[in-house]
């Protein structure tokens, strides 16, 4: 993975921090000398990727935005609003 900065190679794993959402590396870069944490995909969502991944499919699929909240409501016992549904469709689809 090159550094987001530079594009060089030559980066090290500074240290490790533990989060609500796990633990991250931060990572520092030989080249610029800077830091940064790698991205993940779904590092700022609350709920599960596959919980987000189902709600897409099932949009897709022709369900509505009511239908899927009932569904993951009662599949993964997660509470999420329509809007919330929308909101992931918008983005992610």
């Amino acid at each position: 993975m090159p550094c987001i900065y530079c594009a060089s190679e030559d980066i090290y794993c500074v240290q490790k921090r533990k989060t609500k959402t796990g633990e991250h590396s931060i990572i520092r870069c030989r080249a610029c000398k800077r830091r940064h944490t790698p991205q993940r995909g779904f590092a700022r969502y609350r709920h599960d990727p596959f919980v987000i991944f189902t709600a897409l499919r099932l949009k897709k699929s022709g369900y509505t935005l009511g239908q899927i909240q009932r569904n993951l409501s009662v599949t993964f016992r997660v509470n999420v609003t329509r809007k919330t549904v929308l909101d992931w469709v918008n983005k992610l689809a």
